[in-house]
């Protein structure tokens, strides 16, 4: 069914955009090509996005406002990478330098700017046409040794220090007489002028002054080379965003374009608008290199109808990849299989030679509810999870917008490149005939923007429909529910950047790439709010770690959690000694946040040499094969029985997330094999001392699957076959077994296999197995040597971190105490009062003790009263006790 089709049927709710099937059960397969529009002539567009200039010696036509102060922000200034890189020289180590005469070569490596320390300098400009000047320490490029991310944001102390011995310095020795006094003379006159002004002071420089600066500021740093030496070989970026409207050029009519003499006036409408920039030294590279943002807008024109444009993204790989680009972000809109957008950056030796570093290829109907940070993040899931206002204003807003805004204009598409300064200047001449041989080829599809937003619209109000009825009902897995619901939501706008594991998780049960690809976009078959659950495939229940991050559990239960002293909490997500119990709801909810991935030893995969290797890794292939094809068919989607061609893709069959692919239902088992602390019940066996029971030496008679399995073809005949040809090599033997134990202990997961070594012999109460089915769920057990965790713990009050809570109620003596200060006696007075009053208390229960019995010579005709003794003197003190209380 086309769009148009699904918004005309009556008999749809607008449920049914969300579950993909029609009022007779009939799954929907969504196909745009059957709401296609052809427009014959289009608006073509050019214009310069942006510029990045990296270079050693910058020179600009206009003064600099260079900052007396260091600018502290909470991040650097490029936060993430801008896909332009530089070369380091990398200096010999101590060993090389000692070594003289052997080793002379330096190493250099390729950075992007996102990974080297850098700081704001200075600007040009203002608003929107701001020229920023970001200036760069290649010499202290580190790693964070805890975090492992690079540490880019140069701390305040450090620019301190080169403020006040570089910059400062730098500023007086240049300056005229006149300005002095406007120059701070340390960090502390400047900061004392500042006077808690958050905003930064700033001193003009012309360009022979900035230049003088510069030049100044490397000789004071060179000329200290033992103090300043990690600020060498520092170096400037220039960098203006977002001035396509300052250099854009309209063409209309497909007959009459010109896209070189376009683009060549996009340059000179950069130059006009922005005066500083001197582009004679800017694509100079002896003083360094110049990129430029080059993009092309295509949208349909004299349209009575405004459209929507949508890339082919089969198109778009097949254009990306055949110009070299290495794998992108791949972003489909509205989870839709055929359309999106795509960017993706140069292969590295390509780009050196083209001069190409990043290509982005996107929909401009994504402009319509773009922030204007540029982030895709609507709400969280939290919001969501209790409807907050401010989750419900979000989708009003966006339902408004699209309701009202979308169909009244119309959205074309954009390829944008970022391509070198002299690049530019060669791709004008050919570039005409590439857009137009483009726009010929139909890489796009066009949709009615009324059509278009209405279908968008109509979706998630589906959306916000169930999540509403989530929240009112109180589902169990309200999280899981909220996770996916959220993930559906923000596709609508474009794929969200972060996904949270549990969605991911609930995405693979739901076996979101098949649905999306056979059904055109991704469907929620079977959901259906008048079940509990109301959708089958996900979890039913939502496990802890979904609750606390929808800040359901207390702060005092996320403490018993969470570890003590300074370990970090994703190394032990349950904390370190976890119950038994809380090990196994965990394994059966949520698997993936208690199982770390290991990495493959990268022996197994580069040493084809050795013969032992390569037969035992031929071994447990032909072992992953056999085990996965005796499964019943009703257990397994088609198609999931592949032969492992690699170790690699045989170990990947036994991943959490293949099993969720390959089984119809899974059912996760924890283990308490070689885990320490005690539990209750019998230990299972690790992953690794299995292999006795899958490799099995000896060739007696099985029943079952297992004699199966032992049939002329079979594993376990080519395993016995291989090791009786080894004869007395008792060393590869052993080499052999402990392979393949080593391979089954990079498993995160088995079935919960048992076998029967004889006739007869049961274990486990019942015959051997390979597979074992809980109702209807296939049984897999998980691998304990991958637990975040340290051990088995107690529980209870040994295994509690939390402090006591504080009784309910005061003690006798505190309340009398403050029933007397409240009748106006002073505490003191009161203390002592309460203090006599339990005296006389304590002195009459020991006066009133049970006075015993007298004894009396026994005789025969005599009973003894076993009820009896009490004297007359024992009875008075009853009495007088009682008359004491009740005074």
């Amino acid at each position: 069914m086309g769009m148009a089709e699904m918004m005309m049927n009556n008999n749809l709710h607008h449920l049914n955009f969300l579950t993909g099937e029609t009022e007779c059960g009939k799954y929907i397969h969504i196909d745009l090509e059957r709401d296609q529009v052809f427009p014959t002539e289009f608006t073509v567009t050019s214009d310069i996005d942006s510029i990045i200039w990296v270079t050693r010696r910058p020179k600009f036509n206009t003064a600099v406002n260079v900052t007396t102060a260091p600018v502290i922000r909470g991040s650097a200034p490029i936060q993430k990478s801008n896909h332009v890189y530089v070369q380091l020289l990398v200096p010999q180590t101590e060993a090389d330098q000692a070594r003289t005469g052997e080793r002379t070569e330096w190493v250099t490596l390729c950075f992007p700017l996102s990974q080297i320390p850098h700081i704001f300098f200075g600007s040009m400009g203002g608003h929107s046409n701001t020229i920023n000047i970001y200036l760069f320490f290649p010499r202290i490029v580190h790693q964070n040794p805890i975090t492992k991310w690079w540490a880019v944001n140069v701390p305040k102390h450090i620019q301190d220090i080169f403020w006040s011995k570089v910059v400062l310095p730098a500023m007086s020795i240049i300056s005229d007489l006149v300005d002095q006094p406007y120059l701070g003379d340390s960090q502390e006159h400047v900061r004392f002028k500042r006077n808690k002004s958050p905003a930064s002071p700033t001193m003009p420089f012309r360009t022979a002054n900035f230049e003088r600066l510069l030049q100044q500021m490397a000789e004071i740093v060179e000329n200290d080379n033992q103090n300043l030496s990690q600020f060498g070989s520092h170096f400037y970026v220039a960098e203006v965003k977002g001035c396509k409207h300052y250099t854009k050029i309209i063409m209309a009519g497909s007959g009459n374009m010109d896209i070189g003499t376009s683009l060549e006036e996009s340059r000179q409408h950069l130059i006009q608008e922005f005066p500083a920039f001197s582009w004679e030294d800017m694509v100079d590279q002896n003083r360094g290199e110049i990129y430029c943002d080059v993009g092309i807008t295509i949208t349909p024109a004299n349209s009575a109808d405004p459209l929507v444009g949508l890339w082919k993204l089969d198109w778009l790989e097949a254009s990306f990849g055949a110009s070299g680009y290495i794998a992108g972000n791949l972003h489909r809109i509205n989870t839709m299989d055929l359309y999106g957008s795509l960017q993706a950056e140069m292969r590295q030796k390509h780009a050196e030679r083209s001069h190409v570093v990043f290509r982005s290829a996107y929909n401009l109907a994504y402009e319509v509810i773009r922030n204007k940070n540029n982030t895709r993040v609507l709400f969280t899931d939290k919001d969501a999870y209790s409807l907050e206002p401010q989750y419900i204003e979000h989708i009003d807003n966006v339902l408004s917008i699209y309701r009202d805004v979308g169909p009244k204009n119309s959205y074309g598409v954009r390829d944008e490149y970022r391509i070198g300064g002299r690049a530019l200047m060669m791709v004008m001449g050919d570039i005409h005939n590439k857009v137009e041989k483009m726009i010929n080829a139909q890489p796009m599809i066009w949709i009615s923007s009324k059509l278009w937003f209405g279908f968008l619209s109509r979706r998630i109000q589906a959306l916000f429909h169930v999540q509403r009825h989530l929240v009112t009902t109180h589902a169990d897995n309200l999280g899981v529910m909220t996770g996916l619901i959220s993930f559906l939501t923000q596709s609508t706008i474009s794929t969200p950047k972060i996904v949270q594991p549990y969605t991911n998780e609930a995405l693979a049960m739901l076996r979101y790439k098949n649905v999306v690809s056979i059904f055109g976009m991704m469907f929620l078959h079977g959901l259906d709010l008048t079940k509990d659950p109301c959708l089958e495939e996900v979890h039913t229940t939502d496990p802890l770690v979904v609750l606390d991050l929808m800040g359901v559990i207390p702060p005092a239960k996320r403490a018993h959690l969470a570890l003590g002293g300074h370990e970090a909490l994703d190394r032990f997500p349950l904390g370190a000694w976890p119950t038994w119990k809380q090990i196994k709801i965990c394994i059966a909810t949520v698997p993936r946040k208690l199982i770390e991935s290991p990495r493959i030893p990268e022996e197994w995969i580069n040493d084809s040499d050795s013969p032992i290797l390569t037969l035992a890794i031929n071994i447990f292939k032909q072992f992953t094969h056999h085990i996965w094809i005796c499964l019943h068919d009703t257990w397994v989607y088609p198609d999931a029985m592949q032969i492992p061609g690699t170790l690699q893709e045989a170990l990947e069959c036994w991943t959490l997330d293949s099993v969720y692919v390959r089984l119809r239902n899974v059912k996760f088992l924890a283990s308490n094999a070689d885990l320490d602390g005690t539990v209750s019940g019998i230990r299972l066996k690790s992953f690794e001392a299995r292999r006795e029971m899958y490799f099995p030496k000896n060739m007696r008679k099985t029943k079952g699957i297992w004699e199966a399995l032992r049939g002329e073809e079979s594993y376990i005949t080519h395993y016995a076959r291989k090791y009786a040809d080894l004869g007395d090599d008792h060393d590869s033997k052993q080499r052999l077994d402990q392979l393949l134990g080593n391979f089954l202990s990079y498993c995160e997961c088995l079935p919960n296999s048992s076998r029967s070594l004889d006739p007869g012999i049961k274990e486990g109460g019942q015959q051997g197995k390979v597979w074992d089915i809980d109702g209807d769920a296939v049984i897999m057990v998980t691998n304990a040597a991958m637990y975040k965790v340290a051990g088995i713990g107690r529980g209870g009050r040994a295994n509690n971190n939390t402090t006591r809570r504080p009784p309910t109620h005061l003690t006798g003596k505190q309340f009398g105490e403050r029933v007397l200060v409240a009748h106006g006696f002073p505490p003191k007075i009161a203390q002592k009062a309460i203090n006599i009053s339990r005296k006389k208390k304590q002195s009459k229960k020991l006066n009133n003790r049970r006075v015993p019995p007298k004894k009396h010579p026994r005789s025969n005709d005599e009973s003894t009263n076993p009820g009896g003794g009490l004297s007359e003197h024992g009875k008075e003190d009853d009495s007088d006790d009682m008359d004491s209380n009740s005074d």
